[in-house]
């Protein structure tokens, strides 16, 4: 209830409105045990009772346990008979499954079992790039989210969302909650001609460093790459550091034994023959 009642004031919604229009039960109905009709049944009363436009069944692995998951036919008929009753109501059907733990594959090729993939009009993919908290104490997660279909453009972009508790030692205390929907990746804008070459994960830490500042660890700019959805490993954001240093568009502090190098954006060098060609010299100096 915290969390809906955070959700609606960040929407500027009366969280009173909300008893018509969302209705909550906090038991899956078991579509693939003996006596599977009478929860379907239950699920078409439900909806008669009151028409809604959505439909979440959450989650699947409870709701089809009994069934093989590796079973296309098992699954197919799971999934069939439950959005066989929303669309005689008239409404969406949303599946959550989860994904595999093998970390094999991206997006839906990590869906676990044999029917949602197979089954889904569209299969929204969600991924946590990176979780964290605020210096306000606020919670921080940032959302990779990809969706794939046949009868739509595949499309990917990242939620930032942020909860904060009015009184973090209270668990009855009021939260404020704030969602951005950002694009899929940051490109960096007006890159000079240097910077455009680099590869993506360089250029990543370049517009790291150039937004922080002088004087950078490490450790911050790994930070500050997490929190934009670019988790790097300090041994890739070191090295990409010192690619950058060569090409003159960083600058570290002196090496010392057992001390950590402090970083600093650098800008680039003007080519000099250019300089004295547009200047103000007397037309045709070579």
């Amino acid at each position: 209830m915290r969390r809906i009642e955070a959700i609606a004031a960040a929407k500027g919604v009366d969280p009173n409105q909300l008893a018509d229009h969302l209705r909550l039960c906090f038991r899956v109905p078991r579509l693939a045990a003996p006596g599977a009709g009478s929860e379907l049944a239950a699920i078409q009363a439900e909806l008669e009772a009151h028409p809604a436009a959505l439909v979440v069944l959450d989650p699947l692995s409870l709701a089809a346990a009994g069934a093989s998951g590796s079973n296309l036919y098992d699954m197919g008929a799971v999934l069939q008979a439950i959005q066989g009753v929303c669309q005689a109501a008239g409404c969406a059907l949303l599946v959550v499954t989860h994904w595999n733990k093998t970390g094999d594959g991206r997006g839906a090729d990590r869906i676990s079992g044999a029917g949602p993939a197979a089954w889904a009009r569209v299969i929204c993919s969600v991924a946590v790039h990176y979780r964290g908290s605020d210096p306000d104490g606020a919670s921080m997660v940032l959302l990779g989210v990809e969706l794939i279909g046949g009868e739509i453009a595949d499309t990917r972009f990242r939620i930032r969302r942020r909860v904060r508790a009015d009184d973090p030692a209270d668990l009855g205390a009021p939260l404020s909650y704030q969602v951005e929907v950002l694009a899929a990746d940051d490109d960096p804008e007006d890159l000079d001609p240097a910077a455009a070459a680099l590869s993506k994960s360089r250029q990543w830490v370049l517009t790291a460093l150039r937004a922080g500042g002088d004087m950078q660890t490490v450790k911050q700019l790994g930070d500050r790459l997490a929190q934009a959805g670019h988790p790097l490993k300090p041994r890739t954001i070191q090295t990409a550091l010192g690619e950058l240093e060569a090409a003159g568009l960083a600058a570290g502090s002196e090496e010392g034994s057992g001390r950590a190098r402090y970083w600093s954006p650098a800008t680039p060098e003007v080519d000099s023959g250019q300089d004295q060609a547009g200047g103000g010299g007397g037309a045709g100096t070579p």
